[in-house]
Formats: structure tokens, C-alpha cells, sequence
């Protein structure tokens, strides 16, 4: 787990981020920066970090310190494991509301309410690297040992929504 004093930023949430902390947030207002000081994160640690990130692309991840229950924000990035009805289990995320990701080996594939097309395919990618069909997939499950802002288990169903 990440503390203060390991704080570090990331550019995309990855199998490895996720290894390393469950929780990762989009850095993206001062708001961001004073939940970051009220966690114990130094001044000097953040400015580092948000010059490493300094460009013209999408801002940048920052772990979720407080995680007992996770705080409510949007553009959360949450590590769960996916479970289907074949006994296959995988490591992955949700990006709530819209989209998840879900690892096989280093390949990530994934999957978006809002890029059904898209979306469609990669569930048949997903369904190939593990050398079945998306009908036998899917639905997965989907939890973790976290608790939303609300204090409930994070959980659910990804059916095909394509």
C-alpha cells in the first residue's frame, strides 16, 4: 500500500498499479490537492509529482489514501477480481459508472457502457485469450474487500450489455 510518504502519481491504471494500491483517482482540481495535504501528503511530494505530469494529456492518477470505507469522488479507478461461472478468475477494475477492465496476463481488455462496439469486441478478445466464447463468460462477478463511501461491500455483475 501506498502512504504519504510514498505517494506517487501514475499515468494509467495498470495489472501492476493495481497490485500496488486498490484505489487510484484522477488528479484534476485544487480540491484534489487539499484531500491530498489532509491525508498528510507533503506540499512538496504533490508539486513534484504534478510537474512530472505536466502536459497536454489526461491528468494524471493519485492513490486513494483514506480506503476505510473509499471516500466518494467521481473517476475512481477500483481494483476488484472478476469471477465467472467456469471457476475463471481475473484481476481488474472499475471505473465507475461506465467501464471496466479486466487483465489476462499484461493484456488488458476493456469494456464501456457508453462503446458498445467496442466494447463487443474486446469481450470477444477476452473470451479468446482464455479459450472459451463470451456466452460461456459471461456474466461475471465482481468484488473486492473495500467498502463504498456508503459503507457496503463493492460488488456486482457485469453482464453483456453489447
Amino acid at each position: 500500500m501506498i502512504t504519504p510518504d510514498s505517494f506517487e502519481m501514475i499515468e494509467t491504471a495498470s495489472r501492476r498499479a493495481l497490485e500496488k494500491h486498490p484505489v487510484w483517482a484522477h488528479f484534476e482540481s485544487s480540491e484534489d490537492r487539499r484531500i491530498l495535504l489532509d491525508w498528510g501528503v507533503s506540499p512538496e511530494r504533490i508539486d513534484g509529482e504534478i510537474a512530472r505530469y505536466d502536459y497536454c494529456g489526461s491528468p494524471p492518477l493519485y492513490p486513494v489514501l483514506e480506503l476505510d470505507p473509499i471516500p466518494a469522488r467521481a473517476h475512481m479507478v477500483v481494483g476488484v477480481t472478476f469471477e465467472s461461472d467456469l471457476g475463471i478468475r481475473l484481476p481488474g477494475y472499475l471505473l465507475e459508472p461506465y467501464a471496466f477492465g479486466i487483465f489476462v496476463a499484461d493484456t488488458e481488455f476493456c469494456l464501456n457502457r457508453s462503446l458498445v462496439q467496442l466494447s463487443a469486441r474486446a469481450a470477444g478478445r477476452l473470451a479468446s485469450a482464455l479459450d472459451t466464447d463470451a456466452e460461456r463468460l459471461f456474466p461475471l462477478r465482481y468484488a473486492c474487500e473495500l467498502r463504498n463511501h456508503q459503507g457496503a461491500a463493492i460488488e456486482g455483475t457485469l453482464a453483456p450489455f453489447w
